[in-house]
Formats: C-alpha cells, sequence, structure tokens
C-alpha cells in the first residue's frame, strides 16, 4: 500500500522551514546600559526647574522589510514579499508575528519563499495535467487518510463526532479542500518505495546501539508493587478495610509467590497491575517516595517484603533482580523501524520530487546571502 504523506506537514516541518520560536528565542534580550546619575546641583532662584516631555515610542520596524519586494522567481513563477506576508501571518497566533532581525527574517523568508514557489509550480503542473478529481474521489481519499489514525475515532467519539461529519466539515472548507487536492496529486507524482522487513532487518544489524537498552546504575531499583490504595483523609473503618485487604493479599502472595502476577492484576489499585503485573521498571530510589524505597532497597533480590505504609496505601513489594545491558529483540521492533523507513523514503522521495520541479521551472531565490565570516574558508 501506498504511504501517505501531507503536503503542508511538509511544508511546515521540512529542513527548508525555520520554526518562528526558534528564531525568536535566538534574538538576544535587549537590555539597557545603566544610566548614570546627573551631579546634582542647585537650581537658580530666578529660572524654573526644567521637565523634560515624555518621549514618544519608537515605532517598532516591519520586519518583512529587511526582504526584497520579489523572494523567488521562475518560470511561471513569482513569491513576493507580501505573498511571504500572508502565508506566515496565517500561521501566527492573533496575526501577532515576532520581532526578528533582519538576517533571521531573510532566513526564514528563505525556507518558506522556496515552498511557496514550490506550490505555485505545482499549481501549474496541476493545470497541464487538468488534474480534477471528482468531490467523490476527494471524499475516498479523506476517509482513507483519516482511517490511518487509530486514535481519531475515539477522539472524535469524546467529542460526539464521526468519521463522516469530520469529513463533510474539512471538505466545506475551500482551503482544506484545496490542500487536499495538491497532497493527492503529489501522491500520484513522488513514487515511494515501502520499506521491507528485510529493509529493517539492516538497519538493526547495523545499528545495535539505538535498540539496547543500557545495564542499571549502582543505586537504580526495579521492583514490583501490589497497591491497595487508601486515602489518607479516609474513616477508621476505610483504613481498616484496606489494611485487611492488603494482610489477605500478602499471605496469599507469602503463600504462593508464583501467583504475584496474577494477583497483582486482579487487585492491585495501581495501573501497572493489568499493564505489567505490578512491575514498576528500573527507578532511582528519589524518583519513590522515602518508605517505599527504602523498603525495597533493604531487599534482596526476589524478596517480598511485609506491608509497607505509604501516603498512597498499602503495599506489597517485591525487589526484583538488577539487568545488565540488554538488546532489545528485533520482533519487538521491526514494525517501528519499517514504519520510520517508509516515513524517511517518503520524505526523500518528496524533497527530490521537490527539487526536479525547482529545476524545470528553474527557480531561483533573489534574497540575499548572508556575508561569510571573514575566517571562513
Amino acid at each position: 500500500m501506498k504511504q501517505s504523506f501531507s503536503v503542508t506537514a511538509l511544508c511546515c516541518c521540512g529542513a527548508a522551514m525555520l520554526s518562528f520560536a526558534a528564531l525568536y528565542a535566538a534574538e538576544p534580550a535587549k537590555t539597557e546600559a545603566p544610566k548614570a546619575e546627573p551631579a546634582k546641583t542647585e537650581p537658580a532662584k530666578t529660572e524654573p526647574a526644567k521637565t523634560e516631555a515624555p518621549k514618544a515610542e519608537a515605532p517598532k520596524q516591519d520586519p518583512f522589510l529587511a526582504l526584497p519586494e520579489v523572494l523567488v522567481e521562475g518560470n511561471g513563477i513569482k513569491v513576493t514579499r507580501e505573498d511571504l506576508r500572508a502565508a506566515l501571518l496565517k500561521m501566527v497566533p492573533n496575526g501577532q508575528f515576532p520581532e526578528l532581525q533582519p538576517e533571521q527574517m531573510r532566513q526564514l523568508a528563505a525556507g518558506q519563499g522556496r515552498m511557496l514557489a514550490f506550490m505555485q509550480a505545482l499549481a501549474l503542473e496541476m493545470e497541464k495535467a487538468k488534474y480534477a478529481p471528482t468531490d467523490a474521489e476527494i471524499t475516498a481519499f479523506v476517509k482513507e487518510m483519516l482511517q490511518k489514525q487509530p486514535q481519531l475515532e475515539q477522539a472524535l467519539a469524546a467529542q460526539g463526532k464521526t468519521l463522516d461529519v469530520l469529513m463533510k466539515e474539512i471538505l466545506s472548507k475551500p482551503e482544506a479542500k484545496k490542500n487536499i487536492v495538491e497532497q493527492m496529486f503529489v501522491e500520484k507524482a513522488v513514487v515511494i518505495k515501502n520499506a521491507t522487513e528485510a529493509d529493517a532487518k539492516k538497519y538493526y544489524d547495523a545499528n545495535l546501539d539505538k535498540f539496547t537498552m543500557p545495564a542499571d546504575g549502582e543505586k537504580t531499583l526495579r521492583a514490583s508493587h501490589i497497591l491497595i490504595m487508601v486515602d489518607a483523609k479516609a474513616d477508621d473503618a476505610a483504613k481498616q478495610a484496606a489494611e485487611a485487604k492488603a494482610k489477605d493479599v500478602l499471605a496469599k502472595v507469602k503463600a504462593d509467590p508464583a501467583s504475584f502476577e496474577k494477583l497483582a492484576a486482579e487487585v492491585s489499585d495501581c495501573p501497572s497491575g493489568k499493564q505489567s503485573g505490578g512491575d514498576l521498571g528500573p527507578f532511582e530510589p528519589e524518583r519513590m517516595v522515602p518508605e517505599f524505597s527504602q523498603a525495597t532497597a533493604a531487599l534482596k533480590p526476589g524478596e517480598i517484603s511485609g506491608l509497607v505504609k505509604t501516603q498512597f496505601g498499602y503495599h506489597v513489594i517485591r525487589r526484583n533482580a538488577p539487568q545488565g545491558a540488554k538488546v532489545i529483540p528485533f520482533d519487538d521492533v521491526k514494525a517501528r523501524i519499517v514504519d520510520a523507513l517508509t516515513q524517511r523514503a517518503g520524505q526523500e522521495a518528496f524533497m527530490a520530487y521537490m527539487e526536479k520541479i525547482e529545476k524545470e521551472y528553474a527557480i531561483k531565490s533573489l534574497i540575499p546571502e548572508p556575508p561569510k565570516p571573514e575566517n571562513a574558508k
């Protein structure tokens, strides 16, 4: 099945696009030099004290004025400063564009100007190909995209919506529909080679260090627990009931240590019970409440504690053996590797297509390059 990817996402997240946040954070903080205090002199008796009128704030500079009027041009392609302004102001909250230094503005314009030029060329390519999918084709495409997001239906259900309702909302917006048609065209034009299990195995073998869990540190503890929760503000009857239940669980675990995971799944009030048989994995002592960490540290690997009371309730703790470095089995990660490699292939194929279009339309940037440092070779 052909891998789906979003033109819009690539426009916003590609290497050419610089984030506003990064640029804004890079701007040096403005500080004022401390003003020297004037010497104190006695005013002349015949002259009234002079006061200065408050100075009006200097108007803020328009950051777009650091750019030429035409940013990018090519055969039938022209991206202006105002095109860029309109595109960027759609992306910022309340139309408030951050203050950028001229060089930061040029960096931002270089990436986004290139993408806007590509989108203009893409429109010309679609016109040449007479590409005009029907509403039925667009609907089928959108439905397929939405169905590839497994968590989407749950999120929609929480809002009282269905996929069909969301799809109608998307298609009712001309800009969204235009973006979808562009994406459909690119997916037809860009050939993506889906990664195979063999590709994933080759990557896995060449990058075993990325799939190796480090050995536990000297202070690292490992434990499983069964929690019988009780609120510290609960009345005496509730506390006594929780303690009695915890003692019953402890007796069962002591009688049959192999039942620990089963009991954790059945009665523990901690999510780890159902998720992993009570296993909390590795942790540093300071991550847990002191009573829990101290009780765990006092046990030998495999040993089970008595009842341990904390602010959460009563715990039955089993200390687990420390682990050395461990390589995650290929079968556990192969699906993720295949997805990652296919996604990378899609990004590379898109960039190759973009470069091909730029060459065909002789697209070039007119934004001045920053001066090179004197020591640059």
